[in-house]
């Protein structure tokens, strides 16, 4: 994520030098105004750092348009909705954020996801205990978990749990006493333990909402567990027991161990056709009275290679 919880606007520009190129950016907290934000971008060979308000209703840049989160504000200026412009009326473009060491790289990551569509994708599940983690997008820099429990919603549906991470100090905690060095801890061992709400009711965590199973990547539901589509299509276009694309069965035929010409390295074809026979797809089978043979044979010879042709001609009666 662009969001870079503790570095100051020394460091900023360090990283932007280091690792960033005209129109990369980051978002950091202000050092100065504690509560605002800074956004600090690469123009040519330069850093400049422009302030973002936070009144707590909302954010803005001083009289520009007004976002509910900070993550809003930035996609939109670098959807090119809106212009950015330094003092001297140079036009600042966001084109490439420089992310902080990923938090994590586990499956039940989400990244920056809202909790209204974490909710629907959840929803999706029908078993207890299902979760993801996700970024916030009201508290830049912390975390939400979200699962599913045993309670029913107004909609009719599991109610969604929604459980904030606070990072404090580069460690992470749902409150409490309980502190971990890294995300990844903190979910085993909730776990194995559970999370108790405020409310009292007890939220635990058994199995992970990939982030495979998200909209745009595989449509939730659309790939069963193990792979295979609805209707008993594998990935891939071949149908369990039937025929992959080719013609040749499943397990029959290596994809990269078939010879052009459809002969296998040793020189028998699946079904026992020896090379120069009947190549698949050739020929078919015959239920007609009368049946025509070809047969080709080669030999090699000191003056190269000679070639028979026999043609046998078999008229069978019934």
């Amino acid at each position: 994520m662009w969001f870079h919880r503790d570095i100051t606007g020394i460091e900023a520009e360090n990283i932007l030098q280091d690792r960033g190129t005209h129109g990369s950016f980051l978002a950091r907290p202000s050092k100065k105004n504690v509560g605002d934000f800074s956004l600090s971008v690469r123009v040519g060979e330069m850093v400049t750092h422009i302030r973002i308000q936070n009144t707590g209703d909302f954010y803005d840049l001083y009289g520009g348009e007004k976002f509910a989160t900070l993550s809003e504000l930035v996609e939109y200026y670098t959807a090119e909705n809106g212009i950015l412009q330094d003092k001297d009326g140079t036009v600042i473009e966001l084109k490439y954020p420089v992310n902080c060491s990923d938090p994590t790289t586990e499956r039940w990551f989400h990244g920056h996801l809202s909790g209204t569509n974490a909710e629907k994708m959840l929803g999706t599940r029908d078993e207890p205990g299902t979760f993801l983690v996700r970024e916030s997008l009201s508290e830049p820099g912390d975390f939400v978990l979200s699962a599913l429990t045993d309670g029913i919603s107004k909609s009719g549906g599991r109610r969604v749990s929604h459980i904030k991470i606070k990072c404090q100090n580069g460690r992470y905690t749902v409150g409490g006493s309980e502190m971990f060095d890294t995300l990844t801890d903190l979910v085993e061992f909730y776990k194995r333990k559970g999370i108790e709400e405020v409310s009292g009711t007890w939220v635990h965590l058994k199995q992970v909402l990939m982030t495979s199973e998200e909209p745009g990547g595989v449509e939730p539901g659309g790939v069963e567990p193990g792979g295979v589509e609805p209707g008993g299509v594998e990935p891939g276009g071949v149908e369990p027991g039937g025929v992959e694309p080719g013609g040749a069965e499943p397990g029959g035929v290596e994809p990269a161990g078939v010879d052009p010409g459809g002969v296998e390295p040793g020189g028998v074809e699946p079904g026992g056709v020896e090379p120069g026979g009947v190549e698949p797809g050739g020929v078919g089978r015959t239920s007609l009275g009368s049946m025509f043979h070809v047969g080709l044979s080669v030999e090699q010879t000191d003056c190269g290679f000679q070639l028979w042709l026999s043609t046998v001609f078999d008229l069978l009666f019934h």
